[in-house]
């Protein structure tokens, strides 16, 4: 089987759901695209210190690449503190079903619930963490002060419809406490989160034709990394 020929892939800190009627060419400029845009970002500011300026500069340098975005959306979400705990996966699924149809939170499931049956020592698996967690110091970029070491998280997950549309869902939040195992099974408790969880979407289409001119360049920009940054599961 053809590595394109996948569903669902980890592209860094990415999770990429694909329709099974997308083409191979497209997933691989999807995937091209995101991992370049990632990097990119990173290159300008840390995406665990600075979620809204990395998310920025994450959609402008898609749109450099033409990504047309026919919506970009940013929201806060306060979680009670009333010591209930919080699943990732299940965060992510509810947010889905509000901004796609049924089908595509169905599948966006199926390729979380798939990412968590391989086991953490799997190379994608720590690419993927590395991309989406880190622990931090806690006065680095924080408003108020908080005692001691913080998780900061950004959590994206990408749905390619068959019309080759990608919904993408960004979630950004710190927590005082550490992941221990699979960063969306784990259960985090509302109390320990410091701050809002600031929620992005979007919707995009690529422009094909404008893309194929300049396709040979996006590759070499990142054909060194994506090995180390790609994998099919």
């Amino acid at each position: 089987m053809s590595f394109y020929q996948s569903d669902v892939y980890v592209d860094y800190g990415s999770l990429f759901i694909f329709h099974p009627e997308t083409n191979n060419l497209f997933r691989q400029n999807s995937l091209y695209s995101c991992l370049l845009a990632q990097l990119n970002a990173d290159e300008k500011t840390s995406r665990f210190l600075s979620s809204k300026s990395w998310f920025v500069n994450y959609v402008q340098i898609l749109e450099s690449i033409f990504w047309q975005f026919s919506e970009v959306k940013s929201d806060r979400y306060r979680p009670d503190k009333i010591g209930a705990d919080l699943v990732l996966k299940d965060l992510m699924s509810d947010f889905f079903r509000e901004i796609a149809p049924p089908d595509a939170s169905r599948s966006v499931v199926s390729g979380m619930e798939l990412l968590l049956e391989k086991p953490l020592t799997e190379e994608a698996i720590e690419v993927y963490h590395a991309g989406t967690f880190a622990e931090t110091d806690s006065d680095d970029f924080m408003l108020e002060p908080y005692p001691g070491t913080v998780t900061r998280v950004k959590l994206q997950v990408n749905f390619v419809s068959n019309l080759n549309v990608i919904s993408t869902l960004c979630l950004f939040f710190t927590t005082a406490e550490i992941v221990k195992g699979h960063l969306l099974s784990q259960k985090f408790s509302t109390q320990e989160i410091v701050g809002d969880i600031h929620v992005y979407t979007t919707t995009a289409t690529l422009h094909e034709r404008s893309y194929a001119v300049i396709s040979q360049r996006v590759k070499d920009k990142i054909q060194s990394k994506v090995d180390d940054f790609i994998f099919a599961l």
